[in-house]
């Protein structure tokens, strides 16, 4: 459903190396969101994160593996998707951080 753009880092760096790091910076970046206490929280594929009026910006391999990691957390609830284009690479997702 979330696919990184061809021209993400997952194709110029290792695979182990990304990894590791992707998934760290994912569940900082978690941890950041709901240290802020948002409302809805909003995702866009090109790697943009809206929290709170605030823009957090990220890589596309970052956005599509921070929709991932959000999806799998119980302190996320998702609201909707939005496509931006005909081919459905292009997304904006909404979340609600849930009490």
């Amino acid at each position: 459903m979330f696919k990184p753009r061809s021209n993400s880092a997952a194709s110029v760096g290792s695979t182990s190396s990304t990894s590791s790091t992707s998934s760290t910076r994912s569940t900082d970046m978690i941890a950041h969101i709901v240290a802020q206490e948002p409302g809805t929280i909003y995702l866009w594929s090109a790697g943009n994160v809206r929290v709170n009026g605030r823009d957090l910006g990220i890589d596309a391999l970052g956005a599509a593996e921070l929709a991932s990691a959000m999806r799998a957390d119980q302190r996320f609830e998702f609201v909707r998707i939005e496509y931006l284009d005909t081919e459905g690479e292009e997304w904006k997702a909404s979340y609600l951080v849930t009490p």
